[in-house]
């Protein structure tokens, strides 16, 4: 099941702010870092069935849109000459009336082949080639050979391909078969094991019955149509009445200009054929034809100036094209064919069965069983099943149709059982029809209470309300559907019909709107028009979607939009930042969200209510909305760096010779190598030309460009909004400069520098995975600034591919802190990428004002990649931005995961490092190797944190965890970076502080606070990861940990040996209890409270598992978040893996312990009772053998959850949660009365 989800967490522009911690960890080899959410991992895929219309229309290969009858036009129109109307209104049937074999003839095929479902010249059986023959029906109206008048016809604007997921070849211009399905040979029975997905026996399926006749296409004619001309009036006149007008009227006329082409086995021929008009005497009205121009090219050379925007092709190209456009889409049934298979080839996490309306007995392919959870060998078999279906002569009984599906989910048609598995499963069918509906009534009654009965409309309403399952209700709601029982949702889809209804505000429903209840579009059962209006309805009742598809492009891509509406039908996880650090009338939270339907991303603005609960019903603004508005070309700044210098982010104007601020040659190789159409080094001019076009088109469309996706004029593809999904980056909210330091830490005022800059217009930076940074307006979501960095070029092309397999692109949280350089402060940004990338980048965000794509070399100041150091892999975290001893500005960050990826930059040791860099330059100012690591099994280095513990604003002590459970100390205390290295060391050799052990690697940045009693430090860190492929499951995870480990800043050989958990406090989790306080439900966990003795204790340690439960499982727990420490309290939150498919996103305990002791607090933290004072009575549990104690945990109920964000608000703090829900939820704590010990230090950002 996919999800909307938002990301990771809460961030909070604080006084001073803690690094962000992502989650990370050990393993036996290089880790398998995910490319998707984890959350999204442990799931239930929806059930989606497509109920197929196999009327005899469907092996037509004529599809018109309404249209006047060429003899209106043409006053010697064949057999109905003259200068009065022929016809005088629309021709609207679908087919095409023309003349010829000396007679007016309406056109159901092109084609006189044998296996057409009807021969002859009569009735349904009419066809072109036999019936008149191509020249002579063509030169009559040739509008029947271009795909804008019949939409089944060739069309160059689009590129044919064999039916996806089953290994079909292009078809062979000289030998087109007429039905490209051969022969499939019976297959065994194979079983699903853990490497190999499960393939269903199949029978014997017969080659179709046109595979042996083949045609050669030489000779085959087409036509491009120019909208030259219209009419005046309502319809056209011919002959003396010939109303004949210059310009384009959207209609494609008979004397609208046009280009003929004429395709042999070895060459084209291009005509652009212009009308002229006899104004006068007896011929007045006469309409001649001319060829003003012909192009002939052939081979491997391409179109010259190929015109009304047709791609570029080759002779060669086109021929293909051609071949596989006959083979594979000439006809109505393979136009769904091909929908359908790229649909089901592109989804594998969908469970798909399909049926047909009349021969269910001849093909009814159910959905995957229970136990399957690879899908490809059962959706080979339903592709192979759809291919080798015949259409045969029948009518089309969509209402029993569809009541068939709904049975088929209520498990009431025998041999066929309930598709329904899971109690969370949605469950959806696709209705595909290009006809009126006709046949039996099915029976259900007037459902929708319109006061006609058994519509289509009903029976997807009967079967909306009826409970399909007995298992339990828990379908999740969403904006679209809110029902919580299984259910079945209806997407119609009708090819090439409307009816009497019109959405005219671009909303999906018709206009003016209409209820349930309501009649739509007259009587179905009195008009065809209003049987197309009844599917609507139908899809409006069962709170689905209705497409109208006028193009087989439209089936297609309403087919890919139906699943991704599909797809997107869910909750949302969040992540949050806050606009202040005290609760006020105008604080704002900002809420990332993201869709995994579509990979779409939002931002909103939200402010608070009276109650200081999120006001989310209402945002202030949604950035990808306010994005959409924005041009591509000329209302967006968007930039990146070439290595040497911040550049605008646009394809070079040649990309053969490029300027000093254009891309590098690195740059084009990374972009374009895999993904370009033509060799970049090739010396071909239509070569180069087409390389040059992909590469602006797809900068372009990066850039926001809609005008190349599917579905309007492209084939790149379609997004929903421009705004990329976003996962793990928080968004970070940065005003006017408010850092405290003192006024003369440097030669410039600190003072001067916030007075200057204390209108600054405050901004709200986020990564998405759309592959940029996104700097947006605070005050109205308007994007100012956009950063692409280059680690991520080599996959920005597959945004652009459909179908698209997510990837990670800028999925860090920046950092961005005021710091001081050349003489003057700053405000710089510093950000990671995730899996993205392998690299650091920063931005100088002074002056939000100026951003300007002018002015990129000023903004991108540097980026740090595993090209300037091979140890460095992918970072995960928000970078540290400090002082360091020897006066410099410094970015400081771990080199993250995988150093050993194999790329052009592989890491000879794999060992963890931490790196400092020049913060104006990015230059290496110090690597610190812990000397821990291998190649086989590469170590990395998690997010650091940077402690003052003298209060000089200078770093004195740097502390970071890595994946083999190891927390180091780093001494910079020299004002030499020569001098700069692990704390301890003895040898030669290098010792961390402590060291968590196997399997319990250390992925967050750990909180730093002074020792309550004596000298030293405490270090508070959890063990745990989070972004492997296989982290989403509890098995075989060891107990996990939370510690405080007292760092007495022993000098380097006093002591080499590292604290051991025996010399630690144990406490434990005593209970977990689920009781109502106040009227309120809670999950609380009761900790112990064990007393500390310093003088034996080197710190405490509790254990992430209830071993008061029975059986003992600690459920896969981690702490894989940032902790908070605040007051004398530690507070952190943990990761619970969901382990049933109807919660794909876990759960979470945030925990809030005695920062000194580990122990529960002497007071309540929460005011569980909701009224605003902490007492007994938030721990009065009433319950028998529980004592009333303080707890040390709540499980909030929005999922897994990070560290939360806090706003202060007098005597109490506001906690706000936000998780793989996507709700927002807020909880008041007290500020607490513990002994918070000694205060003199900070920790740095």
């Amino acid at each position: 099941m996919k999800n909307l989800f938002t990301p990771r967490r809460f961030v909070l522009r604080l006084a001073t702010v803690a690094l962000a911690l992502l989650p990370f960890s050990a393993q036996s080899e290089p880790l398998d870092l995910a490319d998707k959410p984890l959350f999204l991992g442990i799931s239930t895929d929806p059930n989606v069935f497509f109920e197929l219309d196999d009327s005899g229309s469907m092996d037509w290969s004529v599809l018109t849109a309404p249209y006047f009858h060429f003899c209106q036009y043409d006053r010697d129109a064949p057999g109905a000459g003259g200068s009065g109307d022929c016809v005088t209104s629309k021709m609207a049937d679908g087919l095409w009336s023309s003349y010829g074999d000396n007679n007016y003839r309406t056109y159901r095929f092109m084609f006189d082949n044998a296996d057409n479902l009807y021969n002859g010249c009569n009735g349904n059986a009419t066809n072109v080639e036999g019936c008149g023959g191509f020249q002579t029906v063509l030169d009559n109206d040739w509008r029947g050979g271009s795909a804008d008048f019949n939409v089944m016809y060739y069309s160059p604007f689009v590129d044919y391909r064999p039916w996806p997921g089953t290994g079909l070849a292009d078809a062979n211009f000289s030998s087109a078969r007429s039905n490209p399905q051969p022969e499939i040979a019976a297959i065994a029975e194979r079983q699903q094991t853990e490497t190999e997905y499960y393939i269903p026996a199949q029978s014997r399926r017969w080659a179709q019955s046109g595979y042996s006749n083949t045609r050669n296409l030489s000779g085959f004619v087409y036509y491009v149509w120019v909208d030259s001309h219209g009419y005046s009036g309502d319809r056209p006149r011919r002959g003396s009445n010939i109303n004949r007008t210059d310009g384009s009227n959207g209609e494609i006329d008979l004397w609208d200009n046009y280009y003929r082409y004429t395709v042999y086995g070895n060459d084209i021929r291009r005509e652009k054929i212009e009308w002229s008009v006899t104004s006068w005497g007896n011929s007045k009205g006469r309409l001649t034809p001319s060829v003003t121009e012909t192009v002939t090219f052939s081979g491997n050379s391409v179109e010259p100036n190929p015109p009304q925007g047709q791609p570029a092709r080759s002779a060669n190209e086109i021929r293909t094209n051609i071949a596989n456009w006959y083979s594979y889409s000439r006809k109505r049934s393979y136009v769904a064919k091909s929908a359908i298979g790229t649909v089901v080839a592109s989804s594998p996490a969908f469970r798909f069965g399909l049926s047909v309306l009349n021969k269910s007995d001849a093909l009814f392919h159910d959905m995957p069983s229970a136990d399957i959870y690879r899908y490809t060998g059962v959706n080979t078999q339903l592709l192979n099943d759809l291919y080798s279906f015949r259409w045969e002569s029948y009518g089309t009984p969509l209402r029993n149709g569809l009541k068939m599906a709904g049975r088929y989910y209520k498990g009431e048609i025998n041999n066929h059982p309930s598709p329904i598995v899971q109690s969370c499963q949605q469950n959806f069918t696709v209705l595909f029809t290009d006809g009126y509906w006709n046949g039996g009534d099915p029976g259900v009654g007037d459902a929708d209470g319109n006061g006609r009965n058994n519509t289509v409309a009903d029976v997807a309403k009967y079967y909306y309300d009826r409970d399909l399952s007995p298992l339990s209700n828990d379908v999740v709601p969403n904006a679209s559907d809110p029902a919580t029982h299984q259910h079945m949702v209806t997407f119609p889809v009708a090819f090439g019909l409307t009816g009497n209804l019109e959405d005219t505000d671009g909303d999906g429903w018709p206009n003016p709107e209409l209820d349930e209840n309501d009649e739509w579009g007259g009587d179905p059962f009195g008009s065809d028009l209003s049987k197309i209006d009844d599917l609507w309805h139908a899809a409006f009742n069962s709170k689905g979607e209705y497409v109208s598809a006028k193009t087989p492009e439209d089936v297609v891509n309403s087919l890919v939009s139906a699943l991704s509406e599909i797809s997107g039908r869910n909750a949302s996880s969040a992540s949050v930042a806050t606009s202040t650090g005290q609760i006020s009338s105008d604080t704002a939270v900002f809420q990332a969200q993201f869709n995994s339907g579509d990979w779409s991303g939002q931002l909103y603005s939200y402010s608070l209510n009276a109650d200081d609960s999120v006001n989310v019903a209402t945002p202030n603004w949604e950035a990808s909305q306010v994005l959409d508005t924005q041009n591509f070309n000329t209302g967006r700044t968007i930039i990146s760096h070439n290595g040497t210098r911040g550049i605008p982010f646009r394809f070079p104007g040649n990309y053969r010779s490029r300027g000093a601020n254009e891309m590098s040659d690195w740059d084009l190789y990374f972009l374009m190598w895999d993904s370009a159409p033509y060799s970049l080094l090739t010396n071909d001019a239509g070569q180069i030309a087409a390389n040059q076009q992909y590469g602006t088109d797809l900068i372009n469309y990066l850039r926001g460009d809609r005008s190349n996706e599917g579905g309007n004029s492209g084939d790149l593809r379609p997004r929903t909004t421009v705004l990329g999904d976003i996962v793990a980056s928080d968004p970070k909210y940065v005003g006017p400069p408010a850092f405290g330091y003192p006024d003369d830490l440097e030669s410039a005022s600190y003072d001067a520098f916030r007075t200057a800059r204390a209108n600054r217009a405050p901004m709200v930076y986020v990564g998405a995975n759309d592959g940029m940074l996104h700097g947006f307006a605070a005050a109205n979501g308007q994007e100012k600034l956009a950063y692409v960095p280059r680690p991520v070029f080599k996959n920005l092309h597959k945004l652009a591919e459909s179908p698209y397999d997510h990837k990670y692109f800028v999925d860090a949280a920046p950092t961005v802190v005021d710091a001081f350089w050349n003489g003057a402060w700053h405000s710089v940004l510093v950000g990671a990428l995730g899996h993205g990338g392998q690299g650091i980048f920063a931005l100088d965000v002074t002056n939000p004002a100026s951003f300007s794509e002018a002015s990129a070399s000023n903004i991108a100041l540097w980026e740090f990649t595993d090209s300037n150091d091979s140890d460095m892999g992918f970072s995960y975290s928000e970078p540290s931005i400090a002082k360091m001893a020897n006066g410099q500005w410094v970015a400081v960050f771990g080199n993250g995961y995988n150093n050993t990826e194999n790329d052009l930059a592989i890491s000879a040791s794999g060992h963890a490092v931490l790196y400092i860099v020049d913060i104006a330059t990015g230059a290496l100012v110090k690597k610190i190797d812990t000397t821990v690591g291998d190649t086989t099994t590469p170590n990395g280095l998690a997010s650091p944190a940077l402690v003052d513990v003298n209060g000089d604003y200078v770093v004195d002590y740097i502390y970071a965890g890595d994946l083999r459970g190891n927390m180091w100390k780093f001494d910079v205390t020299d004002t030499s970076p020569n001098n700069w290295d692990v704390a301890w060391t003895s040898g030669g050799n290098k010792y961390p502080l402590f060291n968590a052990g196997i399997g319990h690697p250390i992925t967050t940045r750990p909180a730093v606070g002074l020792h309550p009693t004596s000298a030293g430090q405490l270090v508070y860190f959890g063990t745990g990861k989070y972004i492997e492929t296989h982290d989403n499951t509890a098995d075989l995870q060891p107990d996990q940990s939370f510690y405080a480990i007292w760092d007495k800043n022993l000098d380097t050989g006093v002591s080499v040996a590292a604290v051991r958990r025996a010399q630690l406090l144990g406490q434990e989790i005593t209970n977990e209890i689920t009781t109502t306080i106040g009227g309120y439900n809670y999950d609380l966990r009761l900790t112990s409270d064990n007393p500390i003795d310093w003088s034996s204790h080197l710190g405490w340690y509790i254990d992430l598992v209830n071993r008061n439960a029975s059986p003992v499982d600690n459920l896969g727990e981690r702490q894989v978040t940032e902790s908070l420490l605040r007051n004398g309290r530690i507070i952190f939150s943990t990761h619970v893996p969901s382990s049933a498919p109807c919660s794909p996103g876990g759960s979470s305990w945030l925990m809030e312990l005695d920062a000194y002791t580990g122990g529960h607090l002497d007071e309540a933290p929460f005011d569980l009772d909701r009224n605003h004072v902490f007492d007994d009575a938030d721990y009065d549990y009433n319950t028998p053998g529980v004592e009333d104690v303080p707890p040390g945990g709540l499980r909030p109920q929005e999922g897994i959850i990070s560290s939360p964000g806090v706003l202060r608000d007098n005597n109490r703090e506001v906690k706000y949660l936000s998780g793989s829900t996507g709700a927002i939820s807020d909880f008041a704590e007290s500020t607490g009365a513990q002994n918070i010990g000694r205060q003199s230090w900070r920790e740095l950002e």
